[in-house]
């Protein structure tokens, strides 16, 4: 399963990634609609804040999902073609217990509506919107392995001094 990966070094702390979630999950195709929608549509990811500043962080889609294990209403489902957990706003009665025990803190509670909310990974689109939006290629959507490999492939071209490890292009990912 794909998953959306953050570099915190390259990640300008723009929020990006937070209006083109919101975007993508309104009923408007343009920023004055996300503006004026009422409700107003919810990001599905999340600020997080650690001695470096602030980053996106997204669901996990975890293997042994605490959520789903947790939901009482039986609104979370894992998409068994993707691997993705997704909500059934119908089904869902805002109790919050999946935003309680997330260890990542990547489920919130929309107050007006009274349901959950979380990253879905944009599974209808081939590209979440967030890393679409991301204008430093801080986001990186792929397996677990492909970003290690990544990352070790970055590190051995700054170990080599290979244009200072900023190279553009490593293996096809946009660095």
């Amino acid at each position: 399963m794909k998953d959306i990966w953050v570099d915190k070094n390259k990640c300008l702390h723009c929020f990006s990634c937070l209006f083109s979630c919101a975007l993508a999950h309104s009923r408007g195709s343009d920023l004055w609609d996300l503006i004026m929608e009422s409700p107003a549509p919810k990001p599905r990811l999340f600020k997080a804040r650690d001695s470096d500043g602030l980053f996106p962080l997204m669901c996990r889609h975890c293997e042994n999902s605490p959520c789903l294990e947790s939901c009482i209403a039986a609104a979370i489902t894992r998409n068994a073609e993707s691997g993705v957990l997704e909500i059934d706003e119908n089904r869902c009665v805002g109790c919050g217990m999946c935003i309680m025990v997330c260890p990542f803190g990547a489920v919130g509670l929309d107050r007006e509506r009274r349901v959950a909310y979380k990253c879905d990974s944009c599974a209808e689109t081939e590209l979440p919107a967030c890393i679409r939006a991301c204008p430093t290629g801080a986001l990186f959507n792929g397996t677990g392995n492909e970003y290690s490999e990544l990352k070790r492939r970055r590190y051995g071209l700054r170990l080599m001094g290979l244009n200072g490890g900023k190279n553009n292009e490593v293996r096809g990912y946009r660095q």
